[in-house]
């Protein structure tokens, strides 16, 4: 990315997290899935690795993309999709497998954080 697009992330970023900075790794994570490039972000609790996960869709080029998010705990499904249905100006969907019996699904539909 040029210096002027990322300028123009960093802003889009801004607005994706209701005026607030968003941190310089979370730049940079975008930047690389931008550039489908492989990357690795470890951050503690609460840093911010969901915007990173939800930054790209804060270009215009990325509307109607689809991220995948896996995780072994259903709590910490249930808070992404809380955090997410709050936070991020588009729709998220959920799938859960329980034991391995059958898989549930439930749509959330996009809503805004600065409204």
């Amino acid at each position: 990315m040029t210096e002027e697009e990322l300028t123009e992330l960093r802003q889009l970023l801004r607005d994706q997290l209701c005026g607030r900075e968003p941190r310089h790794f979370q730049v940079e994570m975008v930047r690389c899935q931008q550039e489908r490039r492989d990357a690795l972000c470890q951050a503690a609790t609460g840093m911010g690795k969901t915007a990173v996960a939800a930054g790209p869709y804060a270009l215009p080029e990325n509307k109607g993309r689809v991220t995948l998010m896996i995780s072994p705990l259903i709590g910490l499904q249930n808070e992404m999709v809380r955090i997410c249905s709050v936070s991020y100006p588009y729709g998220l969907a959920r799938i859960t497998q329980k034991l391995g019996r059958h898989i549930q699904g439930r749509i959330w539909h996009p809503c805004r954080c600065c409204q």
